[in-house]
């Protein structure tokens, strides 16, 4: 916890009694929910049902990643930027673009 009581109202106040869950089915760009089996934060089930509520996203499961997957894993992380990317540039449907980047640590599930 932290020390600094500052800090811990930011968390508490700003952070947790955040919920933007309602809008979710609003979003219409390509969205990757990108989430590490070693989350100590965010339940693997909890970022499965965020992905579920964003219309045609995809669930990455990044292996050997925790909480912060463009800290732990940069070279998956950008990949998977990049076919954001191809997706909004060339039209290809973004499950497709991230099977073109995907090595063996990537899971998907749409």
């Amino acid at each position: 916890m932290p020390h600094r009581r500052s800090a811990w109202t930011t968390v508490t106040e700003g952070f947790w009694g955040y919920d933007g869950r309602d809008d979710m089915d609003r979003i219409d760009s390509p969205s990757l929910v990108v989430h590490g089996p070693a989350d100590g934060i965010v339940p693997l089930d909890v970022a499965r049902n965020t992905a579920s509520r964003i219309p045609n996203s995809v669930f990455c499961r990044v292996e050997r990643t925790g909480h912060i997957a463009m800290i732990e894993r940069p070279t998956v992380y950008n990949d998977l930027l990049r076919a954001v990317s191809t997706t909004v540039e060339e039209g290809q449907p973004l499950a497709d673009s991230v099977m073109d980047v995907l090595d063996t640590e990537v899971s998907i599930s749409e």
